[in-house]
C-alpha cells in the first residue's frame, strides 16, 4: 500500500513538472507572439530601411551619429537601416531637380548635378540589399528664398519627390521636409522666406506619406565654433542634435503608419480573395459556378465539406493555457487525495 502510495506520488511529481514546463512553453509563445505583433515594423523583418538625407547647409550642419542614426538604430536594430547623407552648403534645389525652371520657364544648365551625386552614393550602398521601406529628408530652400525663387519651390518639393520615386522604382517613399526656421519671417534679408516656408508645410501636408519638422527653435545658442548666436541662420551644436532626434522621430512614425496601411491592405485583400472563393463555391461567378456548385450530403450548397472555424494564434494559446492550467489543478488535488487517504 505505501509503495503504491510512494508510485502515485512520483507520478504526481513526474506529471506536475511537465506540466509546468508547458504552462511556461504557452506563456513564452504567448510573449513572443505579443512582442512581434506589436512592432510596428514586423511586417518588414526581413529587409532594411532606407534613409535619404539631403539639402544644403543646415543639412551640411546636421551629424546622423550624434542623434539620428542612434534614435533609428534603437527602434529598428542596428543591421536593419541604411543611412545615406550627401549635402552642399548654399545651393537652390535646382541642383537636384532635373526638370526645375523659372516662372518663365527657364531652364538651367546646372539642373540635378548633385542630386546625381547623390544617387550614386544611395545605389551603392543599396547594391545587393532589400530595401523594405524607403525614406527621403529633405533640408534645403534658404538659398531659392535669397535668391526670390519662392513661386516655383512647391513645384520642385513635389517634383524631386517624383524623381525620386521614378529612380528607385517605389511609390511608398516617406518624405520628411525640415521647414525654414523664424530666420527672416519679415523678409527683410531674403525675400522669399516666408513664401518658402508656407510651400514646405503645404507639400508637407498634402500626403499622408508625407511629413514636416519644425525648426524654430534651433537657432539660439552655442554653434559648433563656440560661438554664441540668435535668431541666426544656421543652427546651435545644441539644435543640430535636436534636429536628428525629430527627423528620426518623424522618419519612425511615417513607417509605423506605412508599415500598419500595408498590414490593413493585405487584411482587406485576403478577405476580398475569401469573398470571392465562397461566391465561386456557391456559384456566384455564372453558369461556371453554377455547374461547379454540385449538391452533396455534406454541403447541400458547394458539394464540399463546410469549413472547420479558423481560431486565430492568440485563441489557440489561450484555449491551450486553460487546459494546461486546469491539469495542474486537478493534479493538485489529487496529490491531496493521496496525502489525506
Amino acid at each position: 500500500m505505501i509503495n503504491q502510495k510512494n508510485n502515485s506520488l512520483m507520478n504526481f511529481h513526474i506529471s506536475f513538472k511537465v506540466a509546468i514546463l508547458l504552462l511556461f512553453s504557452i506563456k513564452l509563445s504567448s510573449f513572443i507572439y505579443a512582442v512581434e505583433e506589436s512592432s510596428p515594423f514586423a511586417l518588414n523583418s526581413n529587409g532594411k530601411h532606407l534613409f535619404i538625407l539631403s539639402g544644403q547647409s543646415n543639412m551640411q550642419g546636421h551629424r546622423p551619429e550624434e542623434a539620428f542614426t542612434p534614435s533609428i538604430k534603437a527602434a529598428l536594430g542596428n543591421d536593419k537601416v541604411i543611412i545615406v547623407q550627401d549635402a552642399m552648403g548654399g545651393q537652390p534645389i535646382k541642383r537636384w531637380w532635373k526638370s526645375w525652371k523659372t516662372i518663365n520657364g527657364k531652364i538651367s544648365k546646372s539642373n540635378g548635378d548633385l542630386y546625381e551625386r547623390l544617387m550614386l552614393k544611395v545605389r551603392k550602398f543599396i547594391k545587393g540589399e532589400k530595401i523594405n521601406s524607403i525614406t527621403f529628408i529633405w533640408m534645403q530652400g534658404e538659398r531659392d528664398a535669397n535668391m526670390g525663387l519662392g513661386q516655383v519651390y512647391e513645384d520642385s518639393l513635389n517634383g524631386l519627390y517624383t524623381q525620386l520615386s521614378n529612380d528607385l522604382g517605389r511609390k511608398d517613399i516617406n518624405y520628411v521636409i525640415g521647414r525654414l526656421s523664424d530666420f527672416d519671417l519679415k523678409n527683410s534679408r531674403y525675400p522669399h522666406w516666408s513664401m518658402i516656408r508656407k510651400a514646405q508645410v503645404k507639400v508637407a501636408e498634402s500626403n499622408p506619406r508625407f511629413s514636416w519638422v519644425n525648426t524654430d527653435d534651433l537657432n539660439d545658442g552655442i554653434n559648433r565654433k563656440g560661438k554664441k548666436i540668435k535668431n541666426d541662420l544656421h543652427y546651435s551644436a545644441k539644435g543640430y542634435k535636436i534636429l536628428g532626434k525629430r527627423f528620426a522621430m518623424k522618419a519612425l512614425k511615417l513607417i509605423k503608419r506605412g508599415t500598419n496601411n500595408k498590414n490593413l491592405i493585405r487584411k482587406k485583400t485576403a478577405a476580398s480573395k475569401l469573398r470571392k472563393n465562397n461566391l465561386r463555391k456557391k456559384g456566384g461567378d455564372g453558369l461556371n459556378g453554377k455547374l461547379n456548385a454540385v449538391k452533396t450530403p455534406n454541403n447541400p450548397e458547394t458539394g464540399s465539406e463546410p469549413p472547420l472555424p479558423k481560431k486565430t494564434v492568440k485563441d489557440m494559446i489561450k484555449i491551450y493555457e486553460f487546459i494546461v492550467y486546469n491539469y495542474l489543478r486537478f493534479l493538485c488535488f489529487s496529490n491531496l487525495f493521496l496525502i489525506t487517504r
